[in-house]
């Protein structure tokens, strides 16, 4: 959405080449840092787990006998470490627990990433949200030139240090 914002603006709304080519980088970065943070939360945070829980629960509802500690067979894809049998609903609901709560680890929403990780995270997210409305005022001309662009390059800035410390969040891990 930004992109397409970004290309109906006209050329005068930033008046330098330099904050231009500032304005389409970021643009494009953040744009490719909000695919990849949802394509990671849909397919690897929430969509894994939440197809072992479904999966292992669609066997138990149609009588497969691998529901049963001794006969699970084992998912590469995740290992929901389920070592307790579905005989009843309070195992169920206990399984069911844990399987939420794994999705809000790997969603880096529990309370021991909230130091790290989840708030850059958050960081992130939340200076794309100001670039967005940097950009909104501009092509309202709400803004001038300069301002606009000194504003532009501190949030570019400022997303770029949040990245860099994002990724070494990571490998401190």
């Amino acid at each position: 959405m930004l992109y397409r914002f970004t290309r109906s603006m006209s050329s005068n709304s930033f008046s330098s080449h330099t904050a231009r080519l500032a304005l389409y980088t970021f643009t494009f970065e953040s744009q490719s840092f909000v695919s990849s943070f949802m394509s990671y939360v849909e397919d690897c945070a929430i969509g894994c787990r939440h197809n072992a829980f479904t999966e292992r629960l669609s066997k138990l509802i149609h009588g497969v006998p691998d529901t049963h500690p001794q006969h699970r067979s084992v998912d590469n894809d995740y290992d929901d470490g389920a070592s307790e049998d579905l005989s009843d609903i309070f195992s169920a609901l206990a399984y069911h627990m844990k399987t939420m709560d794994d999705i809000l680890e790997a969603c880096l929403l529990k309370a021991r990433h909230r130091t790290v990780a989840g708030v850059v995270v958050e960081e992130c997210l939340q200076v794309i949200l100001d670039f967005g409305q940097l950009v909104s005022d501009v092509a309202e001309d709400q803004l001038a030139a300069e301002i606009s662009e000194q504003r532009l390059y501190k949030l570019h800035r400022k997303f770029r240090g949040s990245l860099r410390r994002l990724v070494r969040s990571f490998f401190k891990q």
